[in-house]
C-alpha cells in the first residue's frame, strides 16, 4: 500500500481532521486492518478491514487470497467487501434523499399558504408534493391485499372560499 490519502466512498479523507491529523492513510489503514498496528477503536478497526479488503477485491484479488492477507476466511472476506460496497453506495443515496426532500418541503411551504387562503389549485399542488414526500420517506399506505373485505379509503375536500377554510372528510368505502 502506498502513502496516498485513504478516502471514503464520497471522496472525503478518512479518520479524523486536524491540523496535526490531516486523515487517515492507506498505509495506516492497511496496517491496523492486518493487526501490525494496534487500535483499541473497535469501529475504526472495521472500517479499516472493511476499506482494507474492498481495496484489495479492486485490484483483482480472490476472496481467499483477501482473507489470508487480513487474517479471515474467505466467506468474511466476502461479507467485508459486500458490506463496504453497501456502504458506498447507501451514503450518496441518503444525501441524495436529503437534498430531494429538503426541495419538496421547500416547495410545500407557499402551497399550504395558498391552500389556507381558498386556492383550490394550491391543495391539488400540496398534495402532490406531500405524496411525493410520502414516497420519498417510505411512508406511502399500502393498498388492502387482494381478497381483503377493507373498503377502500376516500378522501374528499371541501374550500370555503369565503372563510378560507378547508374542510377534510375521510370516508371508507
Amino acid at each position: 500500500m502506498s502513502e496516498e490519502q485513504a478516502l471514503g466512498p464520497n471522496g472525503e479523507p478518512l479518520g479524523p481532521e486536524t491540523d496535526d491529523n490531516p486523515g487517515l492513510t492507506a498505509e495506516l489503514l492497511w496496517k491496523i486492518a492486518t493487526g501490525e498496528e494496534p487500535c483499541e477503536d473497535e469501529g475504526l478497526r472495521r472500517e479499516a478491514r472493511r476499506y482494507a479488503a474492498l481495496r484489495l477485491r479492486q485490484e483483482g484479488y480472490g476472496y481467499r487470497d483477501i482473507g489470508q492477507a487480513l487474517g479471515c476466511s474467505s466467506g468474511w472476506a466476502w461479507k467485508l467487501v459486500t458490506d463496504e460496497v453497501k456502504r458506498t453506495i447507501r451514503e450518496p443515496a441518503d444525501a441524495t434523499r436529503q437534498l430531494h426532500l429538503a426541495r419538496l418541503e421547500a416547495m410545500l411551504q407557499p402551497q399550504l399558504e395558498r391552500a389556507n387562503d381558498g386556492d383550490t389549485f394550491a391543495v391539488t399542488a400540496a398534495l402532490q408534493i406531500m405524496a411525493k414526500i410520502e414516497n420519498l420517506l417510505g411512508i406511502v399506505p399500502l393498498p388492502p391485499p387482494p381478497g381483503s373485505d377493507a373498503p377502500p379509503l376516500s378522501v374528499t375536500f371541501e374550500i370555503a372560499p369565503a372563510s378560507g377554510s378547508i374542510r377534510v372528510t375521510r370516508a371508507e368505502g
